[in-house]
């Protein structure tokens, strides 16, 4: 197990406004731990000359805003506690690059320090309300509008890691504090290990997503020393498969996209964007090969989830079908190959449930080696209105859980799992701010080619594409399906041989007391009228008699008899005289 870890967080939140923004917002009391680390292991977090994505960014939307700062202890994780350290340097740069404030040491003391956890959380005494009970915060005017940003050097830090036992930054438009205006696409956060505090986290960070949907995310005592993830609309991979990026890993996976902020963004310069909807009802257009295109037209940028369900069980089953992709405004179109989930094809004629929904503010949070994390996280939608989101993850890769229908965390979080289960993965987690459901259904359609072996008796008939045909061959019969697409069936036509059967000729017999019909042998069956079903049959009357005669081969053939009476002539008495 790791003895420092770090939290990258690229989509976190805190609650409530307040003069500075950093340990008021990561430490809610003073019996919690919450501080920004510094680490080349875990990343490159607010370093000299660190890439854009690990930049501790201040925003400035005029010329002339102030930004105050001010910091506590630069100190080294040690078992015993925490350890102050005197080497750790900073600078301030411009948007452009230039130097603002060049090197200096983190100040020790005085102007730019603040010694306890009540100072750090008033905010720069400079400003109204924080006079009697703030700090002596360092300023500078700003003179450009942008992205300023402030970074850290200490020697050994290709070795050792640095954290603050506090920091406030505070941008102000006079005399008013503006929050919301503190941001980093990769915060490195600790727990940090201070005995007999627990390493436990209960920082409250906000994410603004790319398309401008701010929630927010409490970590709810989450338990490491020091941890590193990020934020981003795909997870920890970058196969451009969701279904298989959002799945939680072995090993540090590290993609930062969004802009995580301690305060609700401001609104001046982040505004609010709105949840999107379908601009018209999915459709869905089908070919006759098995395959089909679903037109999705939407009015923002977003994803859509889209279900193909051919198992009627509640959530998505095995032979479901799913595809998560991202869609523009406008017309979308989803190719479907016509299979199953498990690589099937469906059978012409299926008809096929589809569940479309349509997702904003999509926001993964993939954070690495967390020992555990015992209270699960709560997500808030904080802009636009909205319902709670829905919380999901799949650990199924790393031998954990997984959550596809969504947990609500209002109150109590979501996605637990036990100690030493996060070491050494990036356990991820993700939600959605707004979604729109659309349920259609579509029958599949395929060109129908095969062939059909048929067999007749010699002397029948079969009627074949508008002909009755009696002689053995190939026939070809081209129609359309009931579903408008092309049929081609060949008949291959065997004529079988018809037995025959001779029964003698009619009779005409005086006195008939009984008489023998015989059908012949080497039939398969007999059937007399008479009901008997032997070759042979005794008769004792006059009539019709017949029988068939079944082959082998299921051919049949008929014969009769007519037996009629003739009328006795009675012996004459002659008389002799």
């Amino acid at each position: 197990m790791r003895i420092l870890l770090v939290i990258c967080l690229v989509t976190i939140y805190s609650v409530g406004l307040v003069k500075g923004e950093g340990t008021n917002e990561l430490m809610p009391t003073s019996a919690t731990q919450g501080r920004i680390h510094i680490a080349k292991s875990l990343g490159y977090f607010a370093s000299f000359d660190c890439s854009p994505d690990y930049r501790l960014c201040i925003h400035i939307s005029s010329a002339g805003e102030i930004i105050y700062y001010g910091f506590g202890n630069a100190q080294m994780a040690w078992i015993g506690g925490p350890i102050n350290m005197t080497d750790v340097d900073y600078r301030l740069r411009r948007p452009d690059g230039s130097t603002a404030i060049g090197q200096s040491d983190l100040p020790l003391s005085g102007q730019g320090f603040s010694s306890t956890y009540a100072q750090a959380i008033a905010g720069p005494e400079q400003l109204p309300g924080a006079s009697a009970t703030g700090y002596q915060a360092l300023s500078f005017i700003a003179d450009m509008v942008g992205d300023w940003y402030i970074e850290f050097y200490y020697p050994d830090y290709n070795n050792s890691a640095r954290e603050f036992a506090f920091f406030d930054i505070t941008v102000a438009s006079g005399n008013t504090a503006i929050p919301g205006r503190i941001w980093s696409k990769a915060w490195q956060l600790s727990g940090s290990y201070i005995p007999p505090l627990p390493n436990e986290f209960y920082g409250t960070l906000y994410t603004y997503s790319n398309d401008s949907i701010v929630t927010s995310f409490y970590m709810n005592g989450i338990r490491i020393e020091a941890f590193c993830s990020f934020c981003n609309n795909r997870g920890t991979g970058s196969t451009s498969n969701p279904l298989i990026d959002r799945k939680s890993k072995t090993g540090f996976y590290k993609f930062p996209q969004y802009k995580i902020f301690l305060n609700n963004p401001d609104p001046v310069s982040y505004p609010t964007g709105s949840l999107g909807q379908f601009t018209e009802p999915p459709t869905v257009t089908t070919f006759c090969n098995g395959e089909a295109d679903i037109s999705i037209k939407v009015n923002k940028p977003g994803q859509v989830s889209l279900v193909l369900e051919f198992d009627p069980s509640p959530g998505i089953q095995s032979l479901d079908r799913e595809y998560i992709f991202d869609v523009a405004p406008g017309v979308n179109i989803l190719h479907w190959d016509g299979k199953n989930g498990i690589g099937q094809y469906s059978l012409n004629g299926t008809i096929v449930p589809v569940t479309v929904s349509y997702m904003n503010g999509i926001t993964h949070f993939p954070v690495f080696d967390i020992n555990d994390q015992p209270g699960g996280f709560i997500v808030e939608l904080v802009r636009p209105a909205g319902s709670t989101p829905k919380v999901f993850w799949d650990d199924s890769g790393v031998g954990g859980t997984t959550e596809l229908d969504g947990c609500v965390s209002a109150s109590t979080g979501c996605h637990i799992w036990p100690n030493y289960f996060g070491d050494s993965k990036t356990i991820n987690t993700w939600w959605y701010s707004g979604t729109t459901s659309s349920r259609i259904e579509f029958s599949v359609k395929r060109d129908y080619i095969g062939s059909i072996a048929t067999e007749i008796c010699q002397n029948d008939s079969i009627y074949l594409n508008g002909v009755w045909v009696s002689l053995p061959g190939i026939y070809t019969i081209n129609t359309s399906t009931s579903l408008g697409c092309d049929s081609t069936i060949t008949i291959i036509l065997t004529l079988n041989p018809a037995p025959s059967v001779q029964l003698p000729p009619d009779q005409s017999l005086c006195n008939v007391t009984s008489f023998e019909l015989d059908a012949g042998p080497g039939f398969a069956t007999y059937l007399w009228n008479t009901g008997e079903t032997t070759q042979k049959i005794v008769i004792s009357h006059h009539g019709t008699y017949w029988v068939t005669v079944t082959a082998l081969n299921g051919c049949s053939d008929t014969d009769e008899i007519v037996i009629t009476t003739l009328s006795s002539i009675e012996p004459k008495l002659i008389k002799h005289n």
